[in-house]
């Protein structure tokens, strides 16, 4: 049997906020505190910094970074059935993976501690509104030379995961969501 899935979208409003059903666990995300340079050591070396910031901050579970590459959509890289809420807050800001290419319920702004960060945070994503990657990752997130696709905190449009490109050699944030 073929699944097909049908995204809604508002247009000219914010969605609404979706708080998480009663007993029902919803996954965290956080957009790092620190800072890192588009040499993350690959993929997997941005996940191994995503899983420390979870883990200094007392945080449980398996986390991982929202970065896309020519070989991968960042989406994809995260289990189905999730949805995700940011740490210590009960809305939800993805419903599920589905809306990972979409665009977040709420901005997403609260770091790893559930503190405020700025509006107009540069976040790694090289990935382009409804998961296509751009190119732009940093050779595959292991170097300083090039450019970088980076989304910005504080967005409910598609500037969270597409806001521009940074020189690889500059910092921006990490999304990181458990899996």
């Amino acid at each position: 049997m073929e699944r097909h899935r049908l995204l809604c979208r508002t247009f000219g409003g914010a969605w609404p906020v979706v708080a998480a059903d009663a007993g029902v666990r919803a996954r965290t995300h956080f957009v790092t505190r620190e800072q890192f340079s588009g040499a993350l050591g690959g993929v997997s070396g941005a996940d191994t910094h995503c899983q420390d910031v979870a883990r200094d901050a007392g945080l449980t579970g398996d986390y991982r970074a929202f970065l896309g590459t020519s070989a991968v959509a960042a989406p994809s890289r995260f289990t189905s059935g999730g949805r995700w809420g940011a740490v210590g807050s009960t809305e939800i800001t993805f419903l599920n993976d589905a809306t990972l290419s979409t665009t977040p319920h709420k901005p997403l702004s609260e770091d790893e501690t559930g503190a405020r960060l700025s509006d107009e945070a540069p976040i790694w994503t090289g990935t382009e509104p409804w998961a296509i990657s751009t190119g732009s990752d940093c050779a595959q997130w292991t170097s300083t030379s090039g450019q970088g696709t980076h989304g910005a905190t504080g967005h409910l449009d598609e500037a969270w995961v597409l806001r521009g490109t940074l020189a690889c050699s500059q910092t921006a944030h990490l999304l990181c969501l458990e899996n």
